[in-house]
């Protein structure tokens, strides 16, 4: 009954110790992980930040597709160092799906005025089936025959509207982000605790049976309480635990 005692008093304190460390420790995890700070209603009287609009120019490649998809991540480089750059900063990174949904804008031939050298031809494409842009080809000789270069140039745009839904779609990703971080760290602990649990339930029934048997059972009962927390532990699978967990949180 020691036994039992002592391994109940365990169970407790670790208890103690798992929720206790779902909340955040003074002068510690506020420090470390800060709130990401929401987008500001715009007041009345109040200016709301201009759009952002910028041309860009992808490198020259060989291959036209890889042109376009140069051109895009070069896109997202831009865009990404914008957001960062806002009172207050947005750290967050958009995907090319979502740039060529929501920020990109036709770029048409007649919109740019720019004066290209004579062997540079131009013509309009589609980026994605998505958006309009210009995509420029030239060729120069080589020994051994000519080579097609290609790069695109397309433009993007953030107005107050999509840095508003940007910066609503940055903190919906930080607090996913810190809910899988707490689920990581308590699927050890929870695992302790089943395992513990499952050894006390096996001392109690081992010491009740032993009892009632007066100790003529005593070497199978051993084994069987060492096989069932074993399978216990055993069965104790992260996807399983997973579970446990997220339904410990209420979600």
């Amino acid at each position: 009954m020691r036994v039992t005692l002592f391994l109940t008093g365990v169970i407790i304190c670790l208890v103690g110790l798992g929720l206790s460390s779902r909340g955040p420790h003074p002068g510690t995890a506020l420090a470390t992980h800060k709130p990401f700070p929401m987008a500001q209603p715009v007041r009345p009287g109040q200016t709301p930040e201009p759009s952002w609009a910028v041309t860009v120019t992808g490198p020259w490649e060989l291959k036209r597709e890889l042109a376009a998809e140069v051109a895009l991540d070069e896109a997202v480089t831009k865009v990404r160092d914008y957001l960062r750059e806002r009172n207050p900063p947005v750290d967050w990174t958009p995907t090319p799906k979502y740039l060529c949904d929501h920020l990109l804008q036709d770029l048409r031939t007649e919109d740019e005025k720019t004066a290209e050298p004579r062997e540079v031809t131009t013509r309009q494409v589609l980026i994605y089936e998505s958006r309009w842009a210009i995509e420029e080809q030239k060729r120069y000789k080589e020994p051994g025959g000519d080579v097609r270069l290609y790069r695109v140039r397309l433009r993007v745009q953030v107005s107050p509207q999509g840095l508003t839904e940007i910066r609503a779609l940055s903190h919906q990703e930080h607090v996913h982000q810190r809910k899988e971080r707490m689920e990581q760290r308590m699927l050890p602990l929870a695992r302790l605790l089943v395992g513990l649990i499952a050894l006390l339930g096996a001392v109690a029934g081992y010491v009740r049976l032993d009892e009632w048997s007066k100790g003529y059972y005593r070497t199978w009962l051993r084994l069987g309480a060492t096989g069932l927390v074993a399978a216990t532990w055993a069965g104790l699978s992260w996807p399983v635990l997973y579970v446990v967990v997220r339904s410990f949180l209420g979600e």
